[in-house]
Parts: C-alpha cells; sequence; structure tokens
C-alpha cells in the first residue's frame, strides 16, 4: 500500500480536473444524448456499458506520449 506523495499522483498532479471534466462535459452530453434517444425512439431499451474514455491532453511541441512510463508523461 502506498502511502504520503505516491498515494495519489493523479490527483496530485491533476487536483478535480477529471472529475469536473465528468461532471461539467461528459454528464450532461450523455443527458442530452439519452433524452435524444428517449424523444425519438420512447420505447427504446438502452444499455450503457463501461464509461467513457477522456483522453489525455495532446503533448507539448516536440514531445510524445510516453505510456510506458506509467505515469502519463511525456518523453523528447
Amino acid at each position: 500500500m502506498l502511502d504520503g506523495p505516491r498515494r495519489a499522483p493523479c490527483q496530485q498532479k491533476y487536483g478535480t480536473t477529471f472529475v469536473d471534466t465528468i461532471n461539467n462535459q461528459t454528464n450532461p452530453a450523455l443527458v442530452n444524448t439519452l433524452s435524444a434517444v428517449r424523444a425519438k425512439a420512447p420505447h427504446a431499451k438502452v444499455v450503457i456499458l463501461g464509461y467513457p474514455q477522456i483522453p489525455p491532453p495532446p503533448p507539448p511541441p516536440g514531445m510524445t506520449p510516453a505510456p510506458r512510463l506509467g505515469h502519463g508523461g511525456w518523453s523528447p
């Protein structure tokens, strides 16, 4: 079990960014989409599997994604 600063590195780095994105963008878009489906097909059965994947921001100029680093970092 990790303690201290290594316990939640993403939360330390990004704060509530991901939660804010889900609450302010993803959730309203999903609600609007499902409302539109209901309006056009009120008897449709809709199944939602998994969760939307939020892509990371594009890399800074001259850098490339380096997911193998395990921390979502960038490499030159």
